[in-house]
């Protein structure tokens, strides 16, 4: 069974779509009901939502499993937000709150799927499940984005998240975990390409064929290629090891 978190975004929305033709349970998680795309009930299994205000909502695991008489083998954490501001005129509530989604919420979503963990092999000594955490982070963790300073910060915050967690998970966890991220370039024809030419044209004074050209010459990934890795992990083709980061 699959967990998605950040299910209302359009790579969330994906991963949900994909996981459900393949005939996977899969819950998928919104902030809140305004975020539930109802046209979308078809994708997933069933649905809850996250409070970034109320950590103790991500601990719903175990209820998952009872309901569905399914461990949960795979958890995708899209949760993200990008916006662009110049750093001089930048608050900070600004900085905070792009941390608290992009690195803070990965945190509590990570120590609660271990919680769960370390549950299910009490009730289930002997048991050879193997669990998955994904991240979806960035490369703006390394590549610097005009405007974007709380953005890429978070973002390098979370990459080196996932690498601390990977090392204290094979040090003192000793739990059947591997935690990961992936670091697509702009996703292609998602709401954040658009967003990256509406910054370039209005913070930057360019033309819209400017901004165009401009931000397709940048870095993009497409949504394929960040499922085929999803998926490859799903399935047990692809090892990886602890606090790995797949730059696409």
């Amino acid at each position: 069974m699959i967990v998605v978190f950040g299910a209302s975004g359009f790579l969330g929305k994906e991963v949900c779509k994909y996981f459900h033709n393949q005939g996977k349970k899969v819950i998928a998680v919104f902030r809140n009901e305004s975020d539930r795309n109802k046209d979308h009930d078809n994708c997933y299994t069933g649905f809850t939502y996250f409070d970034i205000d109320n950590s103790s909502s991500a601990e719903g695991f175990k209820g998952f499993e009872e309901e569905y008489d399914e461990p949960i083998n795979l958890v995708v954490n899209c949760i993200g937000t990008l916006s662009y501001k110049k750093l001089m005129d930048m608050t900070v509530d600004d900085f905070v709150g792009t941390l608290t989604i992009n690195t803070i919420i990965p945190e509590l979503i990570t120590q609660s799927y271990l919680d769960y963990i370390d549950d299910y092999y009490k009730c289930n000594a002997g048991d050879t499940v193997v669990f998955n955490l994904v991240h979806i982070a960035s490369l703006a963790y390394k590549i610097p984005i005009t405007f974007g300073a709380h953005y890429c910060s978070s973002k390098a915050a979370l990459a080196m998240l996932v690498k601390c967690l990977g090392k204290e998970i094979d040090e003192h966890y000793k739990l059947p975990l591997s935690v990961c991220c992936i670091s697509p370039g702009m996703i292609s024809e998602s709401k954040m390409e658009k967003d990256n030419i509406k910054r370039l044209t209005e913070l930057k004074g360019m033309s819209y064929d400017a901004a165009v050209n401009y931000n397709n010459s940048g870095k993009f990934t497409s949504v394929e290629s960040v499922i085929l890795v999803i998926d490859s992990i799903a399935n047990g083709k692809l090892v990886y090891s602890n606090g790995y980061n797949f730059e696409l």
